[in-house]
């Protein structure tokens, strides 16, 4: 009953905003657990006075068990996985450090949503997209264009578009490929656009050209 009564509390708590939210979980999260040891035992012990009684011990145990690898251990190995995902390659790394040396620091770069936050991290450059892209203006707007780059079979569109985010450079990278379904055979061969930098499957474009419009 305490740690029942506790637990409505902070969570009124939070609810108001009366409490540091991050203190505030800390503390709801170590009375629930101490209070879901105790309703363990009370529903064990109840178990043993009903029919089911001799399913109490393996039965519950059981669906214990698998909550317990539903919602701790398949978690755990799904961040494992993305945490890997999320390490830096080599060549990765290497373009990123070349983009240091050899482009101006006020430059623009475009990459795909995933490595976005890598051209600011490494390359200490600008992008053009990255996970907090919801923070920048017309999200959804500049979440479509860059998606138009790297599908749009016109040029004239493609340049039009790094042109409306004063891109300066295009990086093309696996994941960029496997996000946009872009075969490991294409390369970029359009005019305005020059490979200055290629390792393996990483290729870095320099936006070379500008639109005009005639008369």
């Amino acid at each position: 009953t305490l740690y029942a009564s506790l637990s409505v509390v902070l969570a009124i708590f939070l609810w108001f905003h009366l409490i540091e939210p991050s203190l505030g979980f800390m503390y709801l999260g170590l009375w629930l657990s101490i209070l879901s040891g105790l309703v363990y035992v009370v529903f064990v012990d109840y178990l043993k006075l009903t029919k089911f009684s001799q399913f109490a011990s393996i039965g519950f145990h059981s669906l214990i068990a698998i909550l317990f690898l539903a919602s701790m251990v398949v978690p755990s190995i799904h961040f494992a996985r993305a945490e890997q995902m999320e390490t830096v390659s080599d060549s990765l790394y290497d373009v990123l450090n070349w983009v240091v040396s050899n482009t101006p620091s006020n430059s623009t770069l475009l990459a795909s949503l995933n490595d976005g936050h890598l051209v600011t991290a490494i390359a200490h450059r600008k992008n053009v997209l990255d996970d907090y892209f919801l923070l920048a203006p017309d999200a959804s707007q500049r979440l479509s264009d860059v998606e138009r780059i790297f599908i749009t079979p016109f040029p004239t569109e493609a340049v039009e578009l790094l042109l409306r985010y004063h891109t300066d450079y295009l990086l093309l990278t696996p994941t960029t490929r496997s996000t946009y379904s872009i075969p490991n055979t294409v390369r970029l061969s359009d005019n305005c656009l020059r490979r200055v930098y290629y390792n393996g499957n990483f290729s870095l474009y320099k936006l070379s050209c500008e639109l005009k419009v005639t008369q």
